[in-house]
């Protein structure tokens, strides 16, 4: 593979080996952030959430593959307002492995959400 030649990302719902592979770049998440490093992940409580996010209609999870390897994943969530029932989006996480930064993952995740 030539470094200097884009390399196609898909975006795409996760199979069940792509969400544990979402799972393991979860904990590269966790370690990278300022404001999460310091909280304990628990292995098996991130496998809850992203099997449980997946299988919700109100959230949005998605996996960036390159090369049949996920790369990245975003989930994002639907929810009323307080006062109506009207709904927003919003993201809740959204990363890349560092290696693979500086691509168009992230900008695919993001417009497959939008």
């Amino acid at each position: 593979m030539n470094a200097n030649v884009p390399q196609p990302v898909i975006a795409q719902e996760p199979t069940d080996a792509q969400l544990l592979a979402a799972v393991r770049l979860g904990a590269a998440f966790i370690s990278e952030s300022p404001a999460y490093r310091s909280l304990a992940p628990t292995v098996d409580k991130m496998i809850e959430f992203a099997y449980s996010a997946r299988a919700d209609p109100r959230f949005f999870f998605n996996v960036a593959v390159r090369d049949n390897d996920v790369i990245g994943f975003m989930i994002c969530e639907r929810a009323p307002y307080g006062f109506t029932d009207t709904e927003f989006a919003f993201d809740r996480m959204l990363y890349v492995a560092q290696d693979k930064r500086g691509g168009v993952a992230a900008r695919t995740l993001i417009n497959a959400f939008e």
